[in-house]
């Protein structure tokens, strides 16, 4: 039985009051799946190494997109570019009329993972396979709730898949830390229109849908 990984995050927010500076228009949920980890984990440890040694002091050995220098940022989605792996995005559209903002947050949360965890199985294609899904504990308390798993879980097996949930911190897994830098670098073509950190892992993208757009 094959075992893929899949290291789960998100950028933007699920709030809807525009009027505040720092809630987006957009909401990605951003999955990064391969078969073997280790090579991902070798394109982190070398981008940490990589730093100055007065950069990695007090950082728990933990590389996060948004508060690193773009040589860092380009070094990380270089490496990435050359191995192995898969790259699923769905895209939001907050700010379309056809979206339900009555929805409480975690429930939309789940609806959106659960969706685009249903099309890695599409492009699997493949009954019979290990699942482990990975998300960061930082949100355990807000969104992984015990309705969410276990919604994850039957999917898992409505799709034949033995889909097993992981929750860890990206210090953990550095697997957390290279899927951040993929969403993040997604969230700003879309939010932004900046686009070319998205161009250097094009190909790596299988499955990119905008909803409500």
């Amino acid at each position: 039985m094959n075992t893929y990984h899949i290291f789960f995050d998100e950028s933007g927010d699920l709030g809807f009051d525009f009027t505040k500076s720092k809630t987006t228009r957009w909401f990605l949920v951003t999955f990064l799946m391969c078969e073997s980890k280790r090579p991902v984990e070798k394109v982190v440890s070398s981008t940490f190494n990589a730093l100055r040694k007065s950069s990695q002091k007090n950082r728990g050995g933990i590389l996060h997109a948004v508060s690193e220098k773009d040589s860092t940022r380009r070094r990380m989605l270089e490496g990435l570019s050359k191995k192995d792996i898969k790259v699923f995005v769905l895209r939001i559209d907050k700010k379309s009329a056809f979206f339900a903002s009555e929805q409480r947050e975690h429930v939309l949360y789940a609806f959106y993972v659960n969706m685009l965890l249903k099309n890695v199985m599409s492009e699997l294609d493949n009954s019979g396979c290990k699942l482990k899904f990975i998300a960061s504990s930082k949100h355990t308390n807000r969104y992984y709730n015990e309705a969410f798993l276990s919604l994850l879980s039957v999917t898992g097996e409505k799709l034949g898949a033995d889909l097993e949930v992981v929750l860890r911190k990206p210090s953990q897994e550095k697997g957390l830390q290279a899927v951040d830098f993929v969403s993040w670098s997604l969230f700003q073509d879309c939010e932004r229109g900046i686009d070319h950190y998205k161009n250097m892992i094009r190909d790596k993208i299988v499955y990119d849908e905008e909803l409500f757009g």
